[in-house]
């Protein structure tokens, strides 16, 4: 467990007998799901998948609540990496300030090549700390479609 020095194990079981079963499912699940990233990864350390699949658990929507187990407990959806590209990977993060805020909790952004033709909401969108941007300083002002700004963006990476 160098992976994470302050968990601490309890084998106990559960006292109430439903919650004994619903906690036997759920590691039922995480043991297939664990198993099938072992393989894929051709791993046998499993402790660098445990957290993905985790995540990977907690923001799947449940077919009973409608929700996933992430916004049940924070009542928001996770903020994921900036993956604005959709087919269009980004490999790297790129850069952006929010030059706009629509309605709904939707933002128009600004690379350093220009005004991003479409708006993103705020899970699209991972906020860069206290990080400074020099890029960001002087920016174009054009308007550039998504598949400009991954075409520049492997481009220069």
């Amino acid at each position: 467990m160098a992976l994470w020095p302050d968990v601490h194990i309890i084998n106990e079981h559960p006292r109430h007998l439903q919650s004994q079963e619903i906690v036997k499912r759920a590691n039922g699940i995480l043991q297939i799901n664990l198993g099938k990233w072992i393989e894929d990864n051709q791993t046998s350390n499993w402790t660098e998948g445990l957290p993905l699949i985790i995540y990977a658990m907690n923001i799947q929507t449940s077919c009973a609540t409608g929700k996933s187990p992430y916004f049940l407990v924070f009542e928001q959806e996770p903020v994921q990496h900036f993956s604005i590209l959709e087919d269009y990977t980004i490999k790297h993060t790129l850069p952006c300030k929010v030059i706009e805020e629509l309605p709904n909790k939707m933002y128009c952004l600004q690379c350093k090549n220009g005004i991003i033709n479409t708006t993103f909401n705020a899970n699209e969108l991972m906020p860069l700390g206290s990080n400074k941007y020099e890029e960001l300083e002087v920016c174009k002002n054009n308007v550039i479609s998504v598949r400009e700004v991954a075409r520049v963006q492997s481009i220069s990476t």
